[in-house]
């Protein structure tokens, strides 16, 4: 370990990173890179299209949804990032309209978007181009069909419910985005809202320190050591990881009266995702002494409320949350209290 990744100097250079986050949002600069996967990420045209895929699919097979199931459905997508890939696929397979909320606003470089979309829509059958075409002209850059996909950036989906009508959608959906939410107990409240009463949650959500300490060779739980105050100083503006463990995704969903599975994409300690995802995992056949040691060896030092978790819960890396509503009085009385 060199002086320049020890703990004292990453967490100086998030308290900084915070602190000019802060001062931009002060200053009414709403954007943010964090969502610009195809960018960040150098992609070609050809690695937009095989990742805009993974995610539909991954929605499909893990949602065991058929494409019958999106006909003439409403959804909300989270957090899109810098390409409407997905929402424009969704919209190809039958789906009436995509409503994506931002709490910031991705910038997009259309010479890129319009290449990706060209190609996603070279691979669709007639009628499925039919549909991708209400939707967006590709002509020059791409113009989106609001009655088809509208995108409300600086819209937090903790508000979401405040802006949008209630019991509208038929499905939420996120990838990557609700650890990123501070305030998840109201984020949940406002998608329950938003749903009808026949609604799903569909999300992909990586608990992983993402890379804050992991990537200088410490323990990939270190993150839960740190003080709430201290975590507060470092990532508040910046939408680090919020820390909430699967247990506390299980709880709320049970509080809401969701019927709910949570499926494990990937374990701690191991960047190899379990296709398909699964609902329980074992020893010796999803992970081992290993991951188990990683576990063992920060346990005493974790704050007080991971310390107790299970060790299951613990090496939850990545999970995947379908939730459904249980059925349509209970629903409608939540609306109405």
């Amino acid at each position: 370990m060199n002086g320049y990744s020890s703990m004292t100097i990453i967490t100086f250079r998030k308290l900084a990173r915070n602190g000019l986050f802060w001062a931009r949002l002060s200053l009414g600069d709403r954007s943010n890179t964090s969502g610009s996967t195809h960018a960040e990420n150098r992609f070609d045209t050809r690695q937009s299209i095989e990742y805009i895929n993974k995610l539909y699919n991954s929605y499909m097979d893990n949602g065991k949804m058929t494409e019958e199931e999106l006909r003439g459905k409403r959804f909300l997508e989270i957090g899109p990032g810098d390409s409407f890939g997905v929402a424009l696929l969704f919209l190809a397979k039958g789906v009436n309209q995509v409503v994506a909320v931002d709490r910031f606003y991705t910038p997009r470089n259309g010479e890129q978007e319009r290449a990706i979309y060209v190609a996603l829509r070279n691979e669709l059958t007639a009628i499925e181009r039919r549909r991708f075409d209400e939707a967006v002209s590709l002509e020059t850059k791409p113009i989106f069909n609001t009655e088809k996909l509208t995108y409300l950036y600086d819209l937090p989906i903790e508000h979401a419910a405040d802006k949008l009508y209630i019991g509208s959608f038929d499905f939420v959906i996120s990838m990557a985005v609700l650890e990123h939410v501070y305030d998840l107990s109201s984020a949940f409240d406002s998608m329950d809202k938003l749903l009808n009463e026949k609604g799903r949650m569909l999300h992909g959500v990586d608990l992983s320190d993402h890379a804050i300490f992991s990537k200088y060779g410490y323990n990939p739980l270190t993150l839960l050591t740190v003080p709430d105050w201290l975590y507060h100083l470092m990532s508040s503006y910046t939408g680090d990881p919020n820390r909430e463990d699967v247990s506390r995704y299980r709880a709320k969903l049970s509080s809401l009266g969701y019927e709910t599975r949570v499926l494990t994409a990937k374990v701690v300690g191991s960047n190899t995702e379990i296709i398909p995802h699964v609902e329980r995992i074992e020893n010796r056949v999803h992970y081992g002494d290993e991951q188990l040691a990683i576990v063992s060896t920060i346990r005493p030092k974790l704050l007080e409320r991971y310390r107790s978790l299970s060790d299951e819960d613990l090496l939850q890396g990545a999970i995947f949350i379908d939730a459904r509503k249980k059925g349509t009085e209970k629903a409608l009385r939540r609306f109405q209290a």
